[in-house]
Parts: C-alpha cells; structure tokens; sequence
C-alpha cells in the first residue's frame, strides 16, 4: 500500500467522536476489572517441555527445538 494511501486512513483512525470516547470509557472498565487466576502447571518448561518429541514441540510452539536453541544462544550472547 502507497504512503498517500495511509494518510485517510490514518486521520480516520485518530478522529474523536462521542461514540469513540463512549468506548474508550468500556474499554478502561474493562481493563480495570480483576484478572481472574488461571491454573498453571508447575515446572512446565523441565518436565513436560523437554519430554516432548519434535513433533509435539513443534505442533504446540510452531517451532523446531532447534530453532529454539539458536534463538536461545544469539539471545545469550547478546546480553552477556
């Protein structure tokens, strides 16, 4: 999409109106209201993670382990 394209666009998108401060206002209510605690299981990563076969891994994270761990260690070394 052009960058003359963008420009409608993005002044529609930061028009105020009534109606947009109306849903402004649920939408901070809602951010206010108590986040309800969700089970959550104990050391996932060591015991359930690492005993996955790659296909698992790869089915529930869309990544191989390997691509993981090259991840993992470019992450490493740029905050060591």
């Amino acid at each position: 999409m052009a960058a003359s394209n963008l420009l409608p666009i993005t002044e529609a998108l930061f028009e105020s109106s009534d109606s947009d401060t109306s849903s402004d206002d649920e939408i901070f209510l809602f951010a206010r209201q108590k986040r309800t605690e969700l089970p959550r299981i104990h050391n996932f990563a060591e015991n359930t993670v690492l005993d996955m076969t790659v296909e698992d891994f790869r089915s529930h994270f869309r990544l191989y382990p390997s691509t993981v761990d090259f991840l993992e260690n470019k992450v490493n070394i740029m905050f060591n």
